[in-house]
């Protein structure tokens, strides 16, 4: 594709798993300054639903104000004070209050114990409630000292008081307290890179937003300390009824946030007499980070630097200040998703700041793995700073304002969201109360500041700066507008809790994107989301108010796992005014099921991951975990068709389509989908792979193919032996191949998957490759970038081995591609395995040249191309698609084919056969070869609109016209029984319309991420769909070896499938 904003295949799996941690949160806004709060029982700006700020990194303090912020050591000379011992007074009081049950009645024969609030004593007085539930405690204690009356009664659940102070002359009276039955729960720990018991990990009990159940936690902790055994295992008993957060902690291991496959927190809810078995804490090693912090100029030590490791979005997880040599260190570092050396491992990032008085700041961007140290050295160059003053449009000063760096893209782009809470800018101040600021910390140059104030829309103010040139930037703001409204379900009901978000229109594809896939999504064993977490929900009411807002159009995003995605039309929002929305959330999809294991037992603890990737403007991705009994449940779903995988971590198998593992969902529907380590009715391929004779160890591979069930995928890793196995695979033909990046490799091996069960296949890789250079014309070395491609092509007449050399759409799509080495025009090709190529060489500036068959049985060397001078152009205008929406996650996408005249389609490299008609409707491919061709357009739900016998001349601009038309499906179902559609390896069809015409459509990547499944097949009435033929009659003649001819006729209509009814008769 000739748009660096649509990477497709390989671009969306960066985008979206690299993105389940770093490429996710582009564009978030900042909390205090951008992302307003609702409005529930207090102030718009309620605190009240912010994140547990554990699973958050930090905010900085402000280091660069108006304010003096050094610290200068203390004289070790100077004499120390000493601390004058503390004489407490002993009073004679009363402690007393009613005891109750969980119905609110007297709880009588209960013993209670008075604790004191500071220190870590689990015995004192003890009293034993009379009949009305009544206590009391007579005795002296410690005047101006905190207690509480704990209930520690063996049989019963650790509950407490709200602490008090003794006073003298004044009994401490009208104390209550709850008793209750006691909640177990129980799990284990394991080490997420060995997958094998983890021992001596701390497990804590809090409340995420419950003062009372945090407090209950400490207690809980104080009188019994939970750590896990040499087994893993672990058991906290006598819980209070309540909602907890359950954290596991150990020194030097944590768990990635963001990553299913890992764990060291989840939510609970719990009932008196509760047994429940927690999922299992899965941690890894942490990383470590080391290095020191330089001068640029002359790399001396800076000593006293603050150095933050934190996100590409600010905040801390850990802060650390250089010593004298300018070294700094930290211990705990957050590694890549998939732990050491699992799925993942190079999915994650953190960043490291420094900052100093005097110096801009400095950052480094890493990924880390579990268990490793890097180093990582921070140069700083001197900084610049601005003074001035923040007022209203009235010239007020305006008191506390915010003006703030963005020092990455990544924040820039948060100026463009609100309702997201994210921590506060490292390089940030508050004004005075004259409204003025000082802010430090910046780096020379061109550089963009903000201010932002409550009931004030954010402004930016550019400048070019330099070192010891003062330089004044004044902000006027004007009055924010705000979005407010009611949110129902379809009966009218307000629904609480919903997060809101709302971002600019008019910002890049790439923002609305990602809000739209990820805005509100969460991990359900962690409550609050912590790649987005929402600073807007509405309140008991179903009211929402979004303030702080800019005037522009804006959408509004409503994303809760109870209910489908809401996204709104475009809003506008004018200064000072509020723009009123209501909406009602419709009843998502639901997606419920059980996951086995090898063995045909329910699985508990298993992540189960849902995905619908192509055919949107963005992706849908939902976790579930399954119980105790290996169910789990999806819900929330937009129509469509979702891959669904028990979570590995392997995230490629999210993305590439596979007919065992595709549900297709209705609007409001429940759909059973059980999750098996071997699908029955697939076939389980097992084997050993070698490369050349040598171990093919610790290596991806990919199978690639399929048959009328439709092209599917699936990936899986050499052992250290070369032994391989895929599990589930529909029956069909495949290659196995090796994973070569963006697709798969040309070192591949076709095998055929005929019946279910076990299917041992070896495979031995033997590869060849193709050298030569490229000149042009005449003599000379291209100027530019010339890309070399290799592609497959079937043999030509005698050179055909056996049949199956002959290479299937699917299998002419995969290239391998080089460059061409501009200093002597050479190249090499490797990774090929042994067979049939079209050999292409095209040029940024010279055009294109194509060999179209070269019998590689071994390597061939000394290949010369030679490129025309003048490229030739084709230009293409499109039409019938004013009404078309966006296909995939990166716009309106088509699929170009360009065939030579044997049929054969031209692989033009990078990602030039996709045309994005998002924003225009024309387009121009450049550096043609000349010639005459078969070009098509192809849209998924749109008839292919083909132009035979196409001249391209060289320097030359041929122009086309594609009138698209809505297309039709026909179903073909197949009648007798003893015929499957999953194993009529030969049947075959042709079909031609009422002109006699045949129909062929070309396999196209389009067809590959078809929106609505690739999965062309139906076991269940044993049919298949052929997709995409214009509204016209047709007749299909089918033939299959040992039965006669079936012919049928039908008719397409434009957006309808016509079901097809074909019964064979034996000959």
């Amino acid at each position: 594709m000739r748009d660096s904003r649509i990477p497709l295949f390989a671009g969306l799996v960066v985008l979206l798993l690299a993105g389940l941690a770093v490429a996710l949160t582009l564009f978030n806004g900042d909390t205090r300054d951008n992302s307003p709060r609702v409005a529930l029982d207090d102030s718009p700006f309620d605190n009240s639903n912010n994140p547990d700020p554990e699973t958050l990194p930090r905010p900085n303090r402000n280091r660069f104000s108006n304010e003096d912020t050094t610290n200068p050591k203390p004289d070790e000379n100077y004499p120390k004070p000493v601390a004058k011992p503390v004489v407490k007074l002993k009073v004679k009081t009363t402690v007393s209050g009613l005891a109750v049950n969980y119905a609110d009645d007297p709880a009588e024969n209960i013993t209670l114990t008075l604790l004191s609030e500071d220190d870590g004593e689990i015995s004192g007085p003890t009293t034993v409630t009379d009949a009305d539930g009544l206590f009391l405690f007579d005795l002296e204690l410690n005047e101006g000292d905190q207690y509480f009356v704990a209930c520690l009664q063996e049989d019963k659940a650790i509950t407490a008081t709200g602490a008090f102070t003794i006073s003298k002359d004044k009994p401490v009276e009208g104390l209550k307290i709850q008793i209750f039955d006691p909640a177990r729960v129980y799990g284990i720990v394991l080490n997420g890179d060995t997958n094998e018991p983890l021992e001596g990990v701390n497990i804590k009990l809090e409340g995420r937003q419950d003062d009372r159940a945090s407090r209950l936690g400490r207690l809980l902790g104080r009188v019994q300390l939970i750590v896990s055994g040499s087994d893993g295992r672990f058991e906290v008993e006598s819980i209070a009824p309540g909602k907890y957060l359950v954290r596991s902690e150990k020194s030097g291991w944590m768990a990635h946030p963001f990553n299913p496959l890992t764990r060291a927190m989840q939510e609970v809810e719990l009932a008196e007499f509760a047994n429940l078995e927690l999922l299992p804490f899965i941690l890894v090693q942490s990383g470590m980070i080391e290095g020191k912090v330089l001068r640029k100029s002359d790399k001396s030590p800076i000593a006293g630097a603050t150095v933050d490791l934190g996100t590409v979005l600010g905040g801390s997880y850990d802060v650390a200040v250089t010593d004298d040599e300018g070294k700094f260190r930290f211990d705990t570092v957050p590694p890549g998703m998939g732990g050491n050396n699992g799925p993942g491992a190079d999915v994650g990032g953190v960043a490291v700041r420094a900052t100093a008085p005097g110096y801009a700041i400095a950052s480094k961007d890493l990924r880390i793995r579990s268990g490793q140290t890097r180093t990582v050295d921070l140069l700083m160059d001197d900084g610049c700073s601005i003074t001035g003053i923040v007022s209203n449009l009235e010239g007020a000063p305006i008191s506390g304002a915010r003006v703030y760096y963005n020092d990455n893209d990544f924040l820039r782009g948060g100026e463009l969201v609100a309702g997201i809470a994210l921590p506060e800018r490292t390089v940030s101040t508050t004004t005075d109360e004259s409204g003025r600021y000082t802010l430090g910390g910046l780096p020379a140059g061109d550089v963009t500041v903000t201010a932002s104030a409550e009931s004030f829309a954010n402004k930016d103010e550019k400048r070019s700066l330099t070192p010891g040139t003062p330089t004044e930037v004044n902000f006027t703001l004007e009055p924010a507008g705000s979005i407010a409204g009611v949110v129902t379900n379809e009966r009218g009901e307000p629904v609480e809790g919903v997060p809101i978000a709302v971002f600019d229109a008019s910002g890049p594809q790439q923002l609305s994107f990602i809000m739209k896939s990820f805005f509100g999504e969460e991990l359900p064993d962690r409550g609050e989301s912590t790649m987005f977490p929402a600073s807007i929900r509405t309140d008991a009411e179903g009211r929402y108010e979004v303030v702080g807002l800019k005037p522009s159009n804006y959408v509004l995003l409503a994303n809760s796992r109870d209910f489908e995605k809401y996204v709104s039309p475009e809003l506008e929002v004018k200064p000072g005014s509020v723009t009123e929305h209501n909406f009602s959330l419709a009843v998502g999809g639901t997606i419920f099921g059980r996951v086995y294991d090898a063995d045909g037992q329910p699985e508990s603890g298993v992540p189960v991951t849902c995905a619908s990737l192509m055919g949107n403007d963005s992706v849908r991705v939902r976790t579930a975990y399954t119980d105790r009994s290996g169910n789990y449940e999806l819900t929330g779903l937009a129509p469509g068709t979702y891959n669904v995988v028990r979570n590995t971590g392997d995230f490629t198998k999210l993305i590439l389509p596979n007919a065992a593992n595709q549900v297709n969902v209705k609007a409001g529907e429940r759909v059973e989908f059980d999750i098996y380590s071997q699908k029955p009715g697939t076939a389980r391929i097992y084997g050993r792979v070698t490369l050349d004779g040598q171990p093919y160890a610790e290596e991806n591979l990919v199978l690639l193919g399929g048959g009328f069930s439709g092209f599917a995928a699936n990936t899986t890793k050499t052992d250290a032996s070369g032994n391989y196995e895929f599990r589930s695979v529909t029956l069909g033909t495949y290659q196995i191949a090796q994973s070569g990046g963006r697709m798969p490799s040309l070192v591949r091996k076709r095998v055929r998957v005929d019946r279910e069960g076990d299917i041992e296949i070896n495979v031995d890789f033997v590869t060849v490759k193709i050298t030569g250079r490229v000149e042009l014309e005449g003599g000379g070395i291209p100027e530019g970038g010339v890309s070399v491609i290799a592609s497959p092509v079937s043999p030509n007449g005698a050179d055909s081995g056996n049949d199956d050399e002959n290479v299937n759409d699917l299998e002419m799509m995969v290239f391998r591609e080089v460059q061409m080495k501009k200093e002597d025009g050479t190249f090499e090709i490797t990774g090929l395995s042994p067979g049939f190529y079209r050999l292409t060489a095209r040029s940024k500036k010279n055009g294109m040249v194509t060999r179209p068959y070269l019998n590689l049985r071994a390597s061939v060397n000394g290949i010369v191309l030679s490129l025309p001078l003048d490229p030739a152009k084709l230009h293409g205008v499109v039409k019938g698609l004013d009404e078309a929406e966006n296909n995939t996650p990166f716009g309106l996408i088509a699929a170009m084919t360009i065939e030579d005249e044997n049929g054969a389609p031209i692989a033009l490299g990078g990602f030039d056969n996709g045309v994005n008609l998002t924003d225009t409707k024309e387009f121009t491919v450049q550096n043609l070869s000349e010639g005459t061709f078969t070009v098509t357009l192809s849209l998924t739900g749109y008839t292919p609109i083909t132009y035979k016998n196409v001249k391209l001349t060289a320097g030359q601009t041929t122009d086309l016209t594609f009138t698209f038309a809505s297309s039709g499906n026909a179903k073909v179902k197949l009648l007798n029984e003893d015929i499957s559609v999953e194993s009529a390896f030969e049947l075959q069809y042709d079909i031609v319309n009422s002109k006699g015409e045949t129909f062929k459509k070309r396999f196209t990547f389009l067809d590959f991420f078809d929106q609505s499944g690739n999965s062309s097949q139906n076991t269940d009435d044993n049919s298949f769909v052929i997709k995409d033929l214009p509204p016209e009659t047709y007749t299909i003649t089918l033939t299959l070896p040992g039965f006669n001819q079936a012919v049928e006729t039908f008719t397409v209509v434009a957006g309808e499938t016509v079901d097809v009814a074909v019964q064979f008769d034996k000959e």
